[in-house]
């Protein structure tokens, strides 16, 4: 009687097990979660949306709280079918509760980059990097560089140079960012040696002739100050005929300099170049073109 007991009960715990599979299989949510993932893989994103869309409806019923995971689903479908609304919709959704997902930070980037939104483009870019060795961290370590300059946060963009790649940090792009954050950072020889590669595959850069035009002016100033400070110390008659000597010299450095930095200019009107070429004139004794510049500098 006992065996007869437990085989009945044996059978109604099976029995029980089966419709519990069953209720599952049978179940609208996985039903559309099966149809979402086979479609995604596919690469059917128009399907795979519709049945995101509708678990989006069914898991939200009556106010229920709809899964992160639905909100992914969703929003890389629509990212994969360049719906930008739906796309930021939904992945902006997943990310104010909570996701990190890593192709979810890199795709929200690329939108906010299309809407030329610096500061919400630069916010999810944080938060991708936390994953550095990811391969969407990676992707975008060239971009994460740039903004940063965009941004005006040199010394964050001169810590991430070291880690692009050399193809990168050969490139026109990289080299012209490479050459606006030593500038701004001051350092004068790093953006010397860079600029000298800009001009190489972009030669009317005007960064870049800026940089060199500036520098030509301050070595043919080093050279003359040092000349002239050479003979102050001993005004000698030997001493002297070697200043004639130097000061030659400073006449063909100034006039290299101010064709660099007249060529500048002409592309932009800028007063700091206006002043020294006001300087410039002012030491090759052409008192009328160093007055002229000067009230251009003003």
């Amino acid at each position: 009687m006992k065996n007869i007991i437990n085989n009945r009960l044996f059978l109604l715990w099976s029995v029980s097990i089966m419709m519990v599979f069953s209720l599952i299989q049978c179940s609208p949510i996985q039903g559309l979660q099966k149809s979402y993932s086979s479609s995604y893989t596919a690469g059917n994103y128009a399907e795979s949306l519709s049945a995101a869309e509708a678990l989006l409806a069914l898991q939200g019923k009556d106010g229920k709280e709809v899964p992160i995971e639905t909100y992914l689903m969703a929003g890389k479908s629509a990212f994969q079918l360049k719906d930008s609304d739906k796309a930021m919709k939904y992945l902006g959704m997943a990310y104010s509760l909570g996701s990190y997902d890593n192709e979810m930070l890199s795709n929200l980037a690329d939108l906010y980059k299309s809407e030329d939104n610096l500061s919400k483009e630069m916010r999810v870019l944080n938060d991708l990097m936390k994953s550095s060795d990811s391969e969407y961290a990676k992707s975008k370590l060239e971009r994460y560089f740039l903004i940063n300059i965009e941004a005006e946060l040199y010394e964050k963009a001169d810590s991430l140079w070291s880690k692009q790649s050399d193809s990168f940090r050969q490139s026109l792009e990289g080299l012209q960012g490479y050459l606006t954050l030593n500038n701004k950072l001051g350092k004068d020889k790093e953006a010397i040696v860079t600029a000298k590669k800009v001009i190489k595959l972009s030669p009317n850069d005007y960064d870049a002739k800026r940089t060199l035009a500036l520098d030509a002016y301050n070595r043919a100033e080093d050279h003359y100050k040092r000349s002239m400070a050479t003979y102050n110390r001993n005004k000698t008659r030997k001493n002297y005929a070697t200043l004639l000597k130097q000061l030659k010299q400073s006449g063909k450095n100034y006039r290299y300099a101010l064709g660099k930095l007249k060529s500048v200019y002409k592309v932009k009107k800028e007063k700091k170049i206006a002043l020294y070429i006001s300087n410039v004139y002012a030491r090759l004794n052409n008192k009328n073109s160093a007055a002229y510049y000067r009230r251009l500098a003003k």
